[in-house]
């Protein structure tokens, strides 16, 4: 309910009062709801593609490695610019589709993919600097 509000307020300039303002918010709802519902959708069949471990015993290395990687993330999130990781997350952490993205962020939809982008390059170079690092290290 809250995103829809968000929505609403964001959109406010978009009421043209040839509707009904229920009718118009109700229409909003519904938009809401169906991108939340495809995020769900996406989500579990990302969800789906990934094994169920065969071990349920905890492995403490793997422990470690887990929270390496997400700290790991949590920095280079951290490190982008704003415009970038507001687009970052929304894309490849939420998983929301790009049309929402831009949406959400108020920009055009191309700015949003070449945002998005240059993130994912950023991305791309810090995983090689990590392993080239974790490369030293081990050789």
């Amino acid at each position: 309910m809250h995103e829809v509000f968000i929505v609403a307020h964001r959109r406010l300039d978009d009421y043209d009062g040839r509707a009904a303002i229920t009718t118009w918010l109700y229409h909003l709802s519904r938009g809401v709801v169906s991108n939340w519902r495809r995020g769900r959708r996406r989500e579990a069949a990302r969800l789906s593609l990934v094994e169920e471990p065969q071990n349920t015993a905890p492995n403490p290395e793997d422990a470690t490695q887990r929270e390496e990687a997400a700290a790991f993330v949590r920095n280079f999130i951290a490190s982008l610019d704003r415009d970038k990781r507001l687009i970052f997350e929304l894309s490849e952490i939420d998983g929301l589709a790009m049309s929402e993205v831009a949406e959400i962020a108020g920009i055009k939809l191309n700015t949003a993919y070449s945002r998005l982008r240059a993130a994912r390059l950023e991305f791309q170079r810090a995983v090689a600097r990590l392993q080239a690092k974790q490369a030293r290290g081990s050789g």
